[in-house]
């Protein structure tokens, strides 16, 4: 009894959901619809009906734009690296040119005494 109770409620719940649901077609007509395409690729499509109702969709990035992202995230890995082997570089130039004025500095000490 208490199944059947249940699946009567179930039945009932999901007779309810799919009548409330307003599934007007868009009249071709009157509606209006613009496309944007973005820096970034991706597309933004709007559609207002005769009502006014708008309705929005946004897709991910295109070829190009995902072509053009990987390409920007190349560059910026590229340049990060090259920043840190010169980084590097002065680092290793800087102690160098310390060391060798130590020496020098040393050497004139000497030859003064």
């Amino acid at each position: 009894m208490k199944k059947t109770l249940v699946l009567l409620a179930c039945f009932a719940f999901a007779g309810t959901a799919a009548h409330a649901q307003s599934t007007q077609p868009v009249d071709p007509s009157t509606a209006k619809t613009e496309t944007n395409v973005r820096a970034n690729g991706t597309v933004r499509t709007k559609t207002i009906d005769a009502s006014g109702a708008e309705v929005s969709t946004k897709t991910g990035r295109t070829n190009t734009g995902e072509v053009i992202h990987a390409g920007k995230e190349g560059t910026k890995k590229v340049a990060h690296k090259t920043g840190n082997v010169a980084k590097k570089g002065f680092k290793k130039t800087k102690h160098a040119v310390q060391k060798g004025s130590d020496k020098v500095a040393d050497k004139a000490k000497d030859v003064a005494d």
